[in-house]
């Protein structure tokens, strides 16, 4: 005869709760456990539905970092605008042209040209890295923090036994220009990189500033030998590099709001976000005198040329000059480190004059057939001709006028400009996405911040952020007053961080008569090239066909999995196999198939306070949000109930 107890294990009833499908249940009464009694995972529900929405479980500080360009196309080429160094620029060059600031370089400056690591493995065979790792520094001339991704690739131990794998970064591989020695790994963690098995960034190596970084760090020959601990590389030599050269930098402007804490439909978060991006006056007054300094908008995703030049002229860096502005041409094949900058002269005085930059038109949607968000619309559309009633002009794509000819940069014959179309007059591209949660004192209003929140993550939107990178630092443009400047390298891509009209096959037909004719011309296009999140809220997250249960408790359980040089293959603590088949409802039901078996041999002991965990087959936890918060297990005690025998006569 058996007897059994059920011990319920809910989330929602924990008296801790690290993430979703990772707490501390304490339970009201004590369980005694004595020999041959079996414990057994009765059933497991848990909560999947919140791949279907967003959690924001703090409120949340959203920061949206933005940068202006207009497009250098015939039809909206200002008569004002010049160039430096001087050329005969008569025709546009079709590139974008992004708004940015010259700031003098002060202090001591270096360029960090790379950094290296080592493998925490002793098998040769295991492999190491293959993580995005982001660092913060602070920028030169405006002393700004900025951040940067760099990528560390995945390579075997034994490639790198006894030298490190260098990590080249930065525009061609020159690195970042960078304010004071201060380079510091923001993420991941410590714990997160042993877990990829890399060695903590903590060696400093000065080399000469750039020349190539030595790739036999740490080699026994090498110039640095039995250096052992992944490090940064410095272009310096040991001595600053030169202030001479000033130092550009994109012109920023910033949206920030709050997300109150809540659960929110992807749609809903479009929502609110679109109705932040498009106030007018989101960063102050709007009005039409410009002798005091009052424009038609005041939005960071628009602006005007007048506009731009007076919140410049309100900027000071640390030796308290006005920090020039000026317009630099986006990086591409043709033009891969820009040469020259362009400006107004003279600056707007009204609207009659002045002309739009930045983006009239800025849209987070949510395509329900994709299942994911996307900003649709971050440009200002080139308007055509619509053919409807009264001719409204309407957005659409237009080309360069034919016959017009591109001036040579670097001298030479100017060559015709390309028939290509043009998708869009000008645009934003986002510097940096940031979120923070935040307490809000409801007496004082005081915000304080608790900690960074994973928010865009959650949406999906992680690698959408345009980079500004100072180029090879022998590399400078001499301007017309003999200053010279160290050139921005600024790469865009349609689809990837900016966004414009599709440019679709059906642009060259004409919609008309002649419809079996190519044409070449400006033509109705309503239809964008969006930028997708890389998440779609109605998959699950985790691509594998199961979970693992483990639960706190001291029961001498094994599982045992196969050799890669990993040590996280194998477990104590795995108390079940959940399968994903009896998935139903946003929920998902596992019940006895994948349960492993204790029977209590040895001394007795109380249960009381149970840690559970839902983990992945390697043993990483659920990505944010890949699990709700009604999680529930079930264990099952069994004791034997012993009736005694009946004696014998």
């Amino acid at each position: 005869m058996e007897k059994s107890t059920i011990i319920k294990l809910r989330q929602q009833e924990a008296s801790s709760v690290a993430t979703n499908g990772d707490y501390k249940v304490s339970l009201k009464e004590q369980v005694l456990l004595e020999e041959g009694d079996m414990v057994k995972v009765h059933s497991v529900i848990l909560a999947t539905n919140e791949e279907s929405v967003i959690t924001v479980e703090e409120d949340t500080r959203i920061n949206m970092g933005v940068a202006k360009y207009f497009r250098q196309i015939a039809n909206n080429k200002p008569t004002n605008f010049t160039t430096t160094p001087l050329i005969d620029f008569s025709v546009p060059d079709l590139n974008l042209q992004w708004a940015c600031t010259k700031h003098p370089s002060t202090g001591e400056n270096f360029f960090v040209q790379a950094i290296y690591m080592f493998s925490t493995s002793l098998d040769a065979a295991w492999r190491f890295g293959g993580i995005d790792t982001i660092w913060e520094y602070y920028a030169v001339g405006t002393g700004k923090k900025t951040n940067i991704t760099i990528s560390l690739p995945r390579q075997y131990t034994a490639r790198h036994n006894n030298r490190a794998l260098v990590v080249p970064f930065g525009e061609g591989g020159h690195g970042v220009h960078c304010l004071g020695k201060y380079f510091k790994m923001i993420h991941p963690t410590v714990d997160e990189l042993d877990k990829k098995s890399v060695v903590p960034f903590t060696t400093f190596v000065d080399i000469a500033a750039g020349q190539p970084v030595p790739d036999d760090i740490g080699a026994t020959n090498g110039p640095f030998p039995h250096i052992l601990s992944s490090g940064v590389a410095w272009g310096d030599d040991g001595t600053p590099i030169s202030n001479t050269p000033s130092v550009l930098e994109l012109f920023e402007e910033e949206l920030s709001f709050i997300i109150k804490e809540n659960t929110y439909k992807p749609a809903e978060i479009a929502q609110i976000i679109n109705d932040k991006m498009v106030e007018i006056d989101s960063l102050g007054s709007v009005g039409n005198n410009y002798p005091d300094n009052a424009y038609p908008v005041n939005n960071p995703f628009l602006s005007t040329v007048a506009q731009i030049d007076h919140k410049i002229s309100l900027l000071r860096d640390k030796e308290g000059t006005i920090p020039q502005y000026f317009h630099i041409p986006g990086a591409n094949e043709s033009l891969p480190i820009p040469q020259q900058l362009l400006f107004f002269d003279p600056i707007p005085t009204s609207m009659t004059d002045d002309r739009f930059i930045g983006a009239n038109e800025v849209s987070m949607n949510y395509d329900e057939n994709l299942d994911k968000l996307n900003f649709d619309t971050i440009h200002f559309p080139q308007y055509v001709t619509g053919g409807g009633a009264g001719a409204v002009n309407v957005p659409g794509i237009v080309y360069p006028t034919p016959g017009n000819l591109y001036p040579n940069i670097g001298g030479g014959t100017d060559v015709p400009i390309p028939s290509i179309a043009q998708v869009s007059y000008a645009g934003i591209a986002f510097t940096r996405l940031d979120a923070f949660n935040v307490s809000i004192d409801s007496q004082t209003g005081v915000e304080t911040v608790l900690s960074r929140s994973n928010f865009w993550t959650t949406l999906g939107f992680e690698n959408i952020t345009i980079q500004s990178l100072t180029a090879d630092p022998s590399v400078v443009i001499t301007l017309t007053d003999a200053s010279t400047v160290r050139p921005l390298v600024i790469r865009s891509e349609l689809g990837k961080n900016i966004t414009g009209a599709l440019p679709s096959i059906d642009i060259v037909v004409a919609k008309s008569a002649d419809f079996d004719t190519p044409v070449n011309e400006a033509v109705e296009n309503s239809f964008t090239t969006p930028i997708l999140s890389a998440r779609g809220f109605g998959e699950v997250a985790n691509d594998e066909g199961y979970y693992m249960l483990e639960v706190g408790i001291d029961i001498p359980q094994k599982l045992i999995g196969g050799f890669d040089g990993n040590n996280m293959t194998t477990s104590n603590k795995v108390q079940a196999i959940l399968g994903k088949y009896f998935t139903s409802g946003n929920f998902l039901q596992a019940q006895g198939s994948g349960d492993i078996v204790y029977t209590h041999v040895g001394e007795s002991q109380l249960i009381r306070d149970l840690n559970v965990r839902i983990v992945h087959p390697d043993f990483s936890s659920p990505l944010p949000n890949e699990l709700g918060d009604k999680n529930s297990v079930f264990l099952e005690v069994i004791k034997a109930v012993n009736l005694g025998q009946p004696s014998k006569k």
